[in-house]
């Protein structure tokens, strides 16, 4: 409210009320929506006539303020006050015991009352903005023996991450980055220090037979403190409801209790077969691994496996999505895989509209190959109202807004995926890559190399390294740069690298791509990333009519470097030729 009465006669936006009430807690439209509507209530606006709505954009406080005429009664009344005569001393002396009573008991009926607002006040602050503001589940500890019992493990803990994304307002720390603290002996202050969170669960899971029992621990950081605990036990086939119990339940002790719209209305409670369970697990383990093509591959197998045993699970359909649409060849998705994606998508959807999973999956797809930019805001979007912890849906919102050129936003909401997945290579690395769009590059440069000793000898990384040296004009570097990835991902033999060396040394950076065209046109010809990367050694080259033939045969083949052609440095050479623009336009990638 005090922002409005501060604002009063000019547009509050959203954006300002959220960051003023809220801060850094993630909200949504909807807890403003409904803050709104509560003070409409406490100040009789049903007509909307001193808080007016301005559609997507804000509110306007406008009150009217009128003096009010008294009425012809009132005003005998006070004209009958003023001319009463004044009471004589002794009259006064006799009449102000039993004032000064009733003036007391007046003042501490005034007292109780604005007690009573001021709790009230308290209670309410306290109850919409929660004192914590991020939480991590630490990786569950299976108690029984077996491969399988550490999917289940696994699993719970993926869980329990997905449904607080949905349930509270907390930044909840993605599954990447607690990984590592699996079987860890660190205590839980150095824990939530480096994962910069307030309160911390901690649980065991142990399967006998088909009975499944669960126990958590809610602990206080600072100071150290057990917040909460319990135990559940539930047949395997109840494992849903046991999920959703469970994050409900700490949800709400973190908050003190759950506005409806925190309540997720759709999530199933249903039995799920639990070799189905168990499938789905162990596909969203591997994808979430993604250590080569290889478990990208055993991922699909999983989540096919999964969907054939129980077809009304909508999580395994959205599995099976975002595994097809992370499955490469090292060059762009194969189109049988794009078909199959987009299908699981829908179907996931269908079966349960409010599954951030399936957005996702959808919104990558709508992007890498489709190109459909529309679409693929509204499925981002979405799934982040749905789970605004979901920081594989802020990389590619990221990824989303770069594309368009909106490069500051895309770095604002990278940095946001990197709270919720600090320790992640892959997030880390796209800080840098999106860095190096927006033409930061000295920023760039900081964080890739950071990105690097994650992973060592990593492609993605030195790409943008060398593409950043590039533009700071530090060619030294950047050849060195490049030469190192020419031997470890191209596989050039050490006469080749002598060759590029040779052509360094006589004739600088020109010498070098004149060597680096002729020897990967051979190799490069055919592969759908390869004609992107030789229409880029020609732009460097200044050969704008031969870099133009490979971007078409990228553009027909939908490369997946395609998407971010418009802010990538690379294509700088080329963008004030018409037959860039005219790129764009059929991309639909123009401002």
């Amino acid at each position: 409210m005090r922002c409005l009465v501060e604002g009063r006669g000019r547009l509050v936006t959203r954006e300002e009320l959220m960051q003023a009430v809220w801060g850094d807690v993630a909200v949504t439209d909807e807890s403003i929506t409904k803050c709104i509507a509560d003070i409409r209530k406490a100040l009789g606006d049903d007509s909307q006539e001193i808080i007016r709505t301005v559609t997507r954009r804000g509110f306007l406080f406008q009150p009217e303020i009128r003096r009010i005429q008294p009425t012809q009664a009132q005003n005998e009344q006070h004209s009958a006050i003023r001319a009463a005569p004044q009471p004589s001393s002794l009259y006064s002396r006799r009449l102000l015991p039993g004032m000064r009573v009733a003036l007391k008991a007046g003042l501490a009926a005034l007292v109780l009352v604005a007690s009573l607002i001021g709790l009230q006040w308290r209670w309410d602050l306290f109850n919409r903005r929660p004192a914590y503001r991020a939480i991590a589940v630490l990786p569950f500890e299976s108690l029984s023996t077996g491969a399988d019992q550490q999917y289940l493990a696994d699993g719970m803990t993926e869980a329990l991450i997905t449904n607080l994304g949905r349930a509270s307002p907390l930044r909840v720390i993605a599954r990447t980055s607690v990984n590592q603290y699996e079987g860890t002996k660190k205590p839980i202050r150095v824990i939530a220090r480096e994962l910069n969170v307030d309160v911390v669960v901690e649980g065991t899971i142990t399967q006998s037979g088909d009975r499944l029992r669960v126990t958590a621990n809610l602990i206080q950081v600072s100071p150290e403190k057990h917040i909460w605990a319990n135990s559940y036990e539930r047949n395997f086939r109840d494992a849903l409801e046991l999920q959703n119990e469970l994050s409900d339940a700490i949800a709400g002790e973190i908050q003190g209790k759950l506005t409806p719209r925190q309540q997720p209305r759709s999530r199933s409670n249903r039995p799920v077969n639990p070799e189905a369970q168990l499938a789905y697990w162990k596909a969203r383990y591997l994808l979430k691994a993604r250590k080569d093509s290889e478990a990208t591959a055993k991922s699909i197998e999983y989540a096919e496996q999964a969907v054939r045993i129980d077809p009304s699970y909508a999580p395994a359909h959205a599995m099976l999505a975002m595994s097809y649409a992370m499955l490469s060849d090292g060059e762009t998705i194969p189109r049988d895989a794009v078909s199959r994606a987009k299908t699981a998508a829908h179907r996931a959807i269908a079966l349960d509209e409010e599954l951030a999973d399936a957005h996702v999956a959808l919104g990558v797809i709508l992007i890498v190959y489709d190109w459909d930019w529309a679409g693929a805001e509204r499925e981002l979007s979405r799934a982040l109202s749905l789970n605004p912890s979901d920081a594989d849906g802020r990389q590619w919102l990221a990824n989303y807004l770069a594309a368009f050129g909106r490069v500051e936003e895309a770095v604002v909401e990278m940095k946001r995926a990197r709270e919720l997945d600090p320790f992640s290579f892959r997030t880390n690395w796209n800080v840098g890559r999106i860095l190096c769009l927006a033409r930061k590059y000295d920023e760039a440069l900081a964080e890739l190399r950071q990105a690097g000793d994650m992973q060592r000898n990593a492609s993605a990384v030195d790409i943008w390294i060398f593409k950043s040296l590039f533009k700071k004009g530090l060619s030294d570097d950047a050849a060195a740069v490049d030469l190192r990835i020419r031997d470890y991902r191209d596989g050039l033999n050490a006469e080749s690298l002598d060759a590029l060396r040779a052509g360094y040394s006589k004739n600088g950076l020109q010498g070098y791509w004149t060597k680096l065209r002729e020897l990967l046109l051979p190799r490069f010809r055919s592969t759908a990333n390869g004609v992107y990367r030789l229409a880029e050694i020609n732009a460097y080259l200044g050969d704008k009519d031969e870099a133009f033939r490979w971007l078409e045969k990228a553009y027909e083949s939908r490369t997946s470097w395609m998407p971010w052609i418009r802010v990538d440095p690379s294509m700088d050479p080329l963008r004030s030729d018409p037959r860039f623009n005219d790129l764009l336009q059929r991309m639909g990638l123009t401002p």
